[in-house]
């Protein structure tokens, strides 16, 4: 993104900082698309100087943004927070003019860590699920990814994007693929973990896998 992308007097500065942030190896579009908004408020009322935003007119700027969620409206304060620390440190401007308070989410789930115990009496409750007419295997399915959640740490999202190819039997290990801040990495597992997954590969989808078949059901 350069600065032909913005219009406003930081036009430059907002392009820069994106660049910066990508070259951090973040995808930061929803980032810059909100940058894109401030950049646009800021053209729309003439504004022409660092100096010229204040608190007073942040304010105005998240009110014409409404958002219903907290969790929203905070990650657009913070995306504007981010961008004014990096802009003091720069020299663009002397001050943060971003103190809007962020909103409390409320009560959030309780994090519960699994010892191994409960991992295999979540493993025994879920062999006893039944298939259903769009859920062949559902049990094992089920047992398989919870394996591979509790014994190689994987995130949820990266067992759903996980493909059959990505499945290397000859060194034992996965590899995962665009993770979190866009990275990719290999894990090793171990033979238990390898038979596990084998019989699950012949039972759901055949001696002659797909390799970018995914390797559980949406």
């Amino acid at each position: 993104m350069n600065s032909h992308s913005f219009h406003s007097v930081l036009a430059e500065s907002l392009a820069t900082f994106i660049q910066y942030k990508q070259a951090l190896n973040r995808k930061y579009r929803t980032e810059a698309l909100t940058l894109r908004l401030f950049d646009r408020y800021l053209s729309e009322h003439h504004i022409v100087s660092w100096e010229s935003i204040d608190k007073i007119l942040i304010d105005d700027f998240l009110k014409s943004r409404p958002r219903a969620r907290p969790r929203s409206y905070n990650h657009l304060v913070g995306v504007l927070r981010r961008f004014y620390a990096w802009a003091v440190l720069q020299g663009f401007t002397r001050c943060n003019p971003v103190s809007t308070e962020l909103r409390q989410e409320g009560s959030q789930r309780m994090r519960y860590l699994f010892d191994l115990h409960d991992a295999k009496h979540l493993l025994e409750l879920v062999r006893l699920f039944p298939d259903r007419s769009r859920a062949p295997h559902r049990a094992l399915v089920y047992e398989t990814v919870f394996s591979l959640l509790y014994g190689l740490g994987l995130r949820a999202g990266e067992v759903t994007r996980l493909k059959l190819g990505d499945v290397d039997f000859a060194q034992n290990a996965l590899f995962i693929c665009e993770t979190k801040l866009s990275k990719s990495r290999i894990v090793p597992f171990g033979p238990s973990l390898a038979d596990r997954l084998q019989c699950y590969i012949e039972k759901c989808h055949g001696e002659k896998p797909e390799p970018n078949a995914p390797y559980s059901p949406s």
